[in-house]
């Protein structure tokens, strides 16, 4: 009896498996065919000249390329005053200055520090640059992103803002996403470590601290 629910429980994890891929190819093919997305190689990677981030620099050869996003990843923002807020960033919309209150997440300092030892990391995030790039100069006091990508450098996919891993630049293989929305990464969830609660993020910041990210990217 054993064996038969083992056996139907993989048949429908491969099932799921598939259907998964199936929805992820389907959606990055008429993504492709609808924008006349052609700058791609065979194996899904970006042709030189068509990417988002500039060359590898020396430090950074042979490194994995860790995409991590801002909004609800690295810190939570609110127009609604907040009394233990960690920044408060002004940002002009239609002419009228609005206060941003930003909370950090939990370690996220000693993160951002760690993940900048180990990897290329690039700052992508579907917020315009004139709330993110203040932001993120007041986070990333230490100059751990290589690159900020903004609102601009995203594909806008059936209402989604979606990050286009393959116009980054980089070898697929060596690209994480860090990010707390699946939208985001529609096109390369192969690629995602999604951090949709609070739990799993300070799960990976003790990894990273503990000199162990690498079951992380594993597979």
């Amino acid at each position: 009896m054993n064996y038969y629910r083992e056996l139907i429980k993989t048949q429908a994890d491969t099932c799921k498996s598939i259907y998964i891929y199936a929805c992820t190819h389907r959606a990055l093919c008429h993504y492709r065919v609808r924008y006349n997305v052609t700058h791609h190689d065979a194996g899904g990677n970006t042709i030189p000249g068509e990417c988002l981030l500039p060359a590898v620099t020396s430090q950074d050869q042979g490194k994995i390329c860790v995409i991590i996003d801002l909004d609800e990843t690295l810190v939570h923002s609110s127009f609604k005053p907040i009394s233990n807020a960690d920044f408060i960033v002004p940002v002009d919309i239609e002419g009228t200055t609005h206060q941003v209150y930003v909370l950090k997440r939990p370690y996220v300092d000693e993160f951002l520090q760690r993940m900048g030892e180990l990897f290329e990391c690039v700052l992508f995030t579907a917020s315009l640059a004139k709330y993110a790039d203040p932001v993120t100069d007041l986070l990333d006091q230490c100059g751990v992103f290589r690159t900020r990508l903004f609102r601009e450098s995203c594909v806008f996919y059936q209402g989604c803002y979606v990050k286009d891993l393959s116009r980054l630049g980089r070898e697929l293989h060596k690209t994480l996403i860090l990010d707390n929305s699946p939208a985001s990464y529609i096109f390369h969830p192969e690629n995602a470590v999604g951090f949709t609660v609070l739990p799993l993020f300070s799960v990976f910041v003790k990894a990273c601290l503990l000199d162990s990210p690498s079951c992380y990217l594993k597979g």
